[in-house]
């Protein structure tokens, strides 16, 4: 068995409508209820340059910002007052139900055209409209996470534990932002905002105008399995039959929302629990023979891993994630095995076999960041003979 390393040199690029007359109450009241202003919103995937579970191409094969689920979980809760007088407090037994208004809603991601643009809207999974409260005491932040489950509420902060990570599940998080420019931003998210916006402009009022905005960012990490043609004879018949990242954890805990926003977003990945992932196509399914060079200078296999970062430490070590071999403990090492197989040969006969220990960049594997892990095959008795990494739209870096 060939036994090389990678290394990172660069890190990767990274990875409403109405108008309500229930608004106007005396600052101090609560009213409870819906107002008659529905609750919408689109969504995005920030910087989504990264392939993942999730992502919609558009015409060029370039990944867009929008992406199709049915598994997304939705929380609209108070983070200011407008006329409130009680305070905000997130804390379970609270009485006045216009604070926590939606807790973990099952939501879908449906990508349309509006104009000529793709967008991504949100459409409730039980197809239940939704409003705003009247009264319009509170603003409210918006909150969303995939994939969908049973969180836990402890005090005033939100977090699901994600299990079965398989290298094919997606975990993504987002937040509404206050929107600049607006005058009525204080006011934002609420039935009042959208009221006085269509007051002020009129006929001219567009509600997808004044959407909140999902923003959704990868809370995993992705590689990319390439092979390319090094120096040989009959290149063409070589492929792969078979890849493995070992020492990779399945699990971990994402911070949904907190009052205060103490680690919102965050996920904490537990590297007491780790797997060893095996490559699959694109859908999901095994690798099945095929992926031969051919006439190809290069070829992408499977569909790619998603896992968590194995992140750095302040103190410029690594948690835990159970590889020692070659001193490789604490310093963020996965360890790749590929199986060659050649046409011709019986496709469940392995060719070769090579192992590889992928060594992070020297800022340390990032969340949302895609690495490109391209493996040089040199003549078909000698497989990966040379290795180098691209990181993503940085060019190449070639070891020896």
């Amino acid at each position: 068995m060939n036994r090389k390393f990678l290394y990172l040199g660069l890190a990767a690029t990274a990875m409403l409508t109405g108008c309500s007359s229930d608004d106007d109450f005396a600052a101090g009241n609560e009213p409870v209820g819906n107002s008659d202003t529905p609750i919408m919103l689109t969504m995005s995937q920030d910087g989504n340059k990264t392939r993942a579970e999730l992502g919609n191409k558009d015409e060029q094969g370039n990944y867009d910002g929008t992406f199709t689920t049915d598994a997304l979980g939705i929380y609209c809760l108070a983070t200011g007052k407008i006329d409130a007088q009680e305070n905000i407090n997130w804390n379970t037994g609270i009485d006045n139900p216009n604070i926590l208004w939606l807790e973990n809603i099952r939501a879908k991601a449906v990508t349309n055209t509006v104009d000529g643009t793709k967008v991504t809207d949100l459409q409730w999974y039980d197809n239940t409209k939704r409003y705003y409260p009247m009264g319009s005491q509170y603003r409210y932040t918006f909150y969303g996470y995939h994939p969908y489950g049973t969180p836990v509420k402890n005090g005033t902060t939100y977090s699901i534990d994600i299990t079965n990570l398989d290298g094919t599940k997606d975990v993504i998080w987002g937040k509404t932002g206050t929107p600049t420019g607006n005058q009525f931003a204080d006011f934002a998210y609420s039935a009042l905002f959208f009221r006085e916006n269509k007051n002020a402009l009129g006929t001219a009022y567009n509600a997808r105008d004044f959407l909140p905005k999902l923003v959704f960012k990868h809370k995993l990490m992705k590689f990319n399995i390439i092979i390319k043609k090094g120096t040989g004879d009959d290149l063409d018949k070589v492929g792969v039959k078979n890849v493995t990242l070992h020492n990779v954890s399945n699990k971990g805990t994402l911070v949904i929302a907190s009052q205060d926003g103490t680690n919102e977003g965050k996920f904490t990945p537990d590297w007491t629990s780790t797997t060893t992932l095996t490559l699959k196509n694109n859908n999901g399914t095994p690798l099945s023979g095929g992926d031969y060079f051919g006439d190809n200078d290069q070829r992408t296999i499977g569909g790619g891993f998603l896992l968590p970062a194995l992140e750095k430490q302040p103190n410029g070590t690594y948690p835990d994630n159970g590889y020692t071999e070659g001193g490789m403990a604490n310093k963020g090492v996965f360890r790749l095995r590929v199986d060659f197989n050649r046409r011709g040969d019986v496709y469940d006969t392995t060719y070769k076999a090579a192992q590889y220990e992928i060594v992070p960049p020297a800022e340390g594997w990032k969340q949302g960041y895609e690495y490109d892990i391209i493996i040089t095959v040199s003549t078909p008795l000698e497989v990966a003979s040379t290795a180098y990494l691209t990181p993503w739209e940085k060019g190449e870096i070639t070891l020896r």
